[in-house]
This record gives structure tokens, C-alpha cells and sequence, in this order.
């Protein structure tokens, strides 16, 4: 019914309910200070709601195609956003107004991402190429050429010097955002990759795939270090601060020693912490490994929101994820109706789980 619904996760009754996009919901992301939610849709338009209120605080227009995906600037005070039109653009948060339009891309932009100072965005596109832009000037710095297929997701490195590139050819590629030049390729997924993301180090690389595992690489070296299956596709993939925990659709996965089999642990997401009150060492059977992840995350058929491996709270068909989003105890769930379903959970959840 293209509502947003802000729900209560102890009661399950809706708090609010938000009227705007008029079709799929793309692409949800949350401000760096989690007090600000930016949705992408298939309407060609990007909304900026309060994640605590729900109400609607920008409307940004100007695309001419659906709107793919859409990223927060480090500091919150920006947004960028990509488009089927195969244009970029960045927007101030609290005006709503275009600041730059970034053309040059010859197909659908399906990802978009700020460098950690702000002043560079990487896009990903549907013509093989990755480019680099000027977030204030708006030219493109560097063209990253190699691609043979469709380019899914990108991501910097935490200081800026790199970018990691998913592709549907299932390969992950890695590029000196300077120099333009590919630095390593990361083999091993059967199955288009869909999301990418470095760790706060640096040093490794999470990328998802259709093939319903999350592998984790050396960025340094190109080598695999870990291969985690999830027994469905996650859509986004962020490290914790600390870097030794993974945040998937399916939940808070703690990496553990790498290169060691990994740890699924009980993740305080209110403290964006690894701190844990318990922790067991995942099963070598992958089928049983999808069962014991543990933290708020969707069920893997896409029907329940999920707290420690349990099942939660009870996805309405209508209100079910074609993208989500997880910060802190807070989850945003982005519908093919253009729905958005933002829920705030407490600290502890519910008793027994």
C-alpha cells in the first residue's frame, strides 16, 4: 500500500504510519548517528524520514529512472544516491536540495558509497565500470575498467585508498582508488556477489553472494580466510567497530580469531559492541550454521525479524524485506509495496530469548 509503519516490538501494534513512495523500496540506509533513515524507490525518489518520529523530513526529486541505491555522507549532512537514469546525485539532508549530479555512466547505477572523509564517492554500474568521483566538484577522478559484468556493490577502505568492487561474473575485484589500477581479484563465490565491505583495519574484505555464503578475504593478499553459509542472500554486509563481528541480513555473526572457523555470538547491538554473554564455535555442517546466528537479523525465508536465532517478530506478507537495514536495535525493512517498516527494539528484548 506504499505506507511506511513504524511498529512497537514489545506489542507488535503500529505506532505510525508513514505515506510516501508509490513503488519497490530499493535501498534503505541509516545516518551515521542512527537518528535519520534515507529510503531509495522504484518512484524515483529518495525520502529522509526521522527514525524516531517517523515522520517525513526531505523528499528528494530529480531522477528520472528508480532509484537504486542510496548512502549517508561520514558526517550525516549528505546523501548520494543512484539511479537507473545513470546518474548520480548528491543531496544536502537537511535542505533536500541537489548539490551535484554525476554523469557519465552509460548503464543503470546500482550502488553508491562515501569515502570515509566525505569528499569522494564511488559508483558501481550496470556498463562493467566502477567510477570515482569529487563529492564537491562533481568531476570523475578515476574510471575502474576490467569489469565483464554487471557491477552489484562498492565499498572504500577505511582510509580512503582503495575500493572494493562485486560483480555478477562472482568475482570480487579490489582498486587503488588513486591510480585506478586493479590490485587483486577475489575468486571463489558461484553465484553473483551482491554486497561488499571492508573491515575498520582495513586488512579484510566481507563480500555476499547469491550462492548464500558470506566469505571473508585478505585484502592484502587476495587469499580466502573464512567461508560462511548463511542459507540466504545478504543484500548488505557492514564489519562492527572492532571488526571481529559481521552484521548480515541473517544476524551478527563474530568472526572470531580469523583465519579460525568462525564464532556466532550474542551481539549487545545497542553499543554497537562484540561484547557477548555467551558464544559457541559454529558448527563444520554450513546447514547447521544458518540455525545458531544470533543477534536482530531477518529470518532466511524473509518472514521473521530474529533475535538470538530465535524467531521474533512475524513478518505480514506485506511488510516483508526486498532490502533491510540494522543499526543498533533498530530495524529497517524496505517492502516491494514501498513500504518502509522501521522497529525499535530494547536493549535486552524480550524475556526468554
Amino acid at each position: 500500500d506504499h505506507t511506511v509503519r513504524i511498529w512497537s516490538a514489545d506489542k507488535g501494534s503500529c505506532l505510525q504510519t508513514l505515506e510516501g513512495h508509490t513503488g519497490w523500496v530499493r535501498s534503505v540506509a541509516f545516518s551515521p548517528d542512527g537518528k535519520m533513515v534515507a529510503s531509495a524507490s522504484d518512484d524515483y525518489i529518495v525520502r529522509i524520514w526521522s527514525a524516531d518520529k517517523g515522520n517525513c523530513l526531505q523528499t528528494l526529486e530529480g531522477h528520472t529512472g528508480g532509484v537504486r541505491s542510496v548512502a549517508f555522507a561520514p558526517d550525516g549532512k549528505t546523501v548520494a544516491s543512484a539511479s537507473d537514469d545513470k546518474i548520480v546525485r548528491i543531496w544536502s539532508a537537511d535542505k533536500g536540495n541537489c548539490l551535484q549530479t554525476l554523469e557519465g555512466h552509460t548503464g543503470g547505477v546500482r550502488s553508491v558509497a562515501f569515502a570515509p572523509d566525505g569528499k569522494t564517492v564511488a559508483s558501481a554500474s550496470d556498463d562493467h565500470i566502477v567510477r570515482v568521483w569529487s563529492a564537491d566538484k562533481g568531476n570523475c577522478l578515476q574510471t575502474l575498467e576490467g569489469h565483464t559484468d554487471w557491477v552489484r556493490s562498492v565499498a572504500f577502505s577505511p582510509d580512503g585508498k582503495t575500493v572494493a568492487s562485486a560483480l555478477d561474473d562472482k568475482i570480487v575485484r579490489i582498486w587503488s582508488a588513486n591510480k585506478g589500477n586493479c590490485l587483486q581479484t577475489l575468486e571463489g563465490h558461484t553465484g553473483w556477489v551482491k554486497s561488499v565491505a571492508f573491515s575498520p583495519d582495513g586488512k579484510t574484505i566481507a563480500s555476499a553472494s547469491d550462492d548464500k555464503t558470506v566469505r571473508i578475504w585478505s585484502a592484502g593478499e587476495g587469499n580466502r580466510l573464512q567461508s560462511i553459509h548463511l542459507g540466504m542472500v545478504s543484500f548488505t554486509l557492514s564489519f562492527s567497530p572492532d571488526g571481529r563481528s559481521l552484521l548480515t541480513q541473517a544476524g551478527a555473526i563474530s568472526l572470531g580469531h580469523l583465519p579460525q572457523p568462525p564464532l556466532i555470538t550474542t551481539l549487545d547491538n545497542s553499543k554497537s559492541s562484540t561484547s557477548s554473554t555467551s558464544s559457541v564455535q559454529a558448527s563444520p555442517n554450513p546447514d547447521h550454521d544458518q540455525e545458531r546466528h544470533l543477534g536482530y537479523g531477518i529470518s532466511k525465508d524473509r518472514s521473521w525479524v530474529t533475535l538470538n536465532g530465535k524467531d521474533l517478530l512475524w513478518l505480514p506478507a506485506d511488510c516483508r524485506p526486498g532490502q533491510s537495514a540494522v543499526f543498533g536495535t533498530t530495524v529497517a525493512i524496505g517492502t516491494h509495496s514501498g513500504r518502509i517498516v522501521v522497529m525499535r527494539f530494547s536493549a535486552e528484548g524480550p524475556a526468554g530469548l
